[in-house]
């Protein structure tokens, strides 16, 4: 569940947003439903990468 919310965090950050979020943006790149859902899950790989970065630095 935090990965999820991390990645949707995420996508909404780098303002790649469905059109709720890019009538309250400026410079947010509208998406459709599908392509937000799609962002977010790439964003699920780049928060796994960086979590098991920072595992193994930690070790």
């Amino acid at each position: 569940a935090e990965m999820i919310t991390t990645a949707l965090q995420a996508t909404i950050m780098r303002k790649t947003v469905t059109i709720d979020f890019f009538n309250l943006m400026q410079g947010a790149t509208l998406l459709k439903t599908s392509e937000f859902g799609q962002e977010i899950i790439n964003n699920m790989g780049v928060v796994t990468a960086d979590f098991q970065l920072k595992q193994s630095s930690s070790l």
